[in-house]
């Protein structure tokens, strides 16, 4: 099928006369320039477009090696694909944190709470809740137990150490606070241990009017799972919620601060001219060296400096 592609794509090209090698890579990088499939990811505090073939991995039995294309969906493996070119590797891309890959996705901070740190589970959902309401984005994470515990966990739930999880969904359903956890890792485990939360035509009937569909991920009742907040509490240790806004309009720019002693300070001045909801967020040298500011109502022009 592979040759059928290129014989297609070869005899619906010009024919050149090419005089030399290079220009026979000139015509064949042009092609991918027109074909290539493009992802804007943050990288060093800018916004670049990561171009990437069509090619993704498959393994000795042609399925996916990395990212599951459920539904014969692509995105989230062309995204991975993304993230392993502006790594490096495929390689490189393991255990990252879950807010490095919200950063580069969306230019927006992250929070990361550990669960023990909120009074109770009423706290914990009110978090999550409150989040969901803003649109914010929600994973969540499981860390790494002694033996006994995690072999406990691992084998009574299927729930994977240092993994994240996106938290899709919460409603209160019969009396008990839900949280839907999407992920290809556990469903099959956790469904069969709580029929009665992840009956899915059960629940469905229920609450069909709630909870909308999500067209564009086909499967995703599949590949997910329900829990209620308190065994949430238990089996899961910290929560990252991406404080992204959807609708905000964002600047960004570099400042460079030649501090000739420690206790110097500079201060930078930002004037708004319009009345406005506005997010200002700021990194350190060593982590990006940016400030960043969101404003929901104006356009904002703004001039870039270099870093020394």
């Amino acid at each position: 099928m592979t040759s059928a592609f290129q014989i297609i794509s070869f005899s619906s090209m010009p024919f050149i006369r090419l005089s030399s090698k290079d220009d026979v890579f000139a015509i064949s990088d042009k092609e991918c320039e027109k074909h290539a499939k493009l992802l804007k990811l943050l990288a060093d505090g800018e916004w670049k477009i990561i171009k990437t073939d069509f090619h993704l991995p498959m393994n000795k039995q042609s399925i996916e090696e990395y990212a599951w294309m459920i539904g014969k969906q692509t995105w989230a493996a062309f995204i991975e694909k993304g993230f392993a070119k502006l790594f490096g590797s495929y390689k490189s891309l393991s255990a990252k944190p879950i807010d490095v890959a919200f950063r580069k996705l969306t230019g927006a901070f992250s929070k990361n709470y550990e669960l023990r740190s909120f009074k109770n589970c009423d706290a914990v959902w009110d978090m999550i809740v409150e989040a969901h309401l803003a649109g914010f984005l929600l994973c969540t994470s499981k860390l790494s137990l002694d033996e006994e515990s995690a072999e406990y966990i691992f084998n009574s739930t299927g729930i994977k150490q240092n993994h994240a999880y996106a938290i899709l969904n919460s409603v209160v359903f019969e009396n008990h606070r839900l949280v839907q956890i999407g992920n290809t890792h556990a469903c099959d485990k956790w469904k069969e241990l709580h029929k009665e939360w992840n009956s899915l035509h059960y629940f469905y009937n229920k609450f069909s009017s709630k909870l909308p569909r999500r067209p564009y991920i086909s499967h995703l009742d599949d590949m997910s799972f329900w829990m209620d907040i308190d065994q949430y509490c238990e089996h899961f240790s910290s929560l990252t919620v991406c404080e992204y806004r959807k609708d905000w309009k964002e600047i960004r720019f570099r400042q460079t601060n030649d501090l000739k002693q420690s206790r110097e300070t500079e201060a930078l001045r930002m004037t708004v001219d319009r009345r406005c909801e506005l997010v200002v967020e700021v990194t350190d040298r060593v982590l990006a060296k940016i400030w960043v500011t969101r404003n929901r109502d104006t356009e904002v022009s703004f001039v870039k400096q270099d870093v020394k």
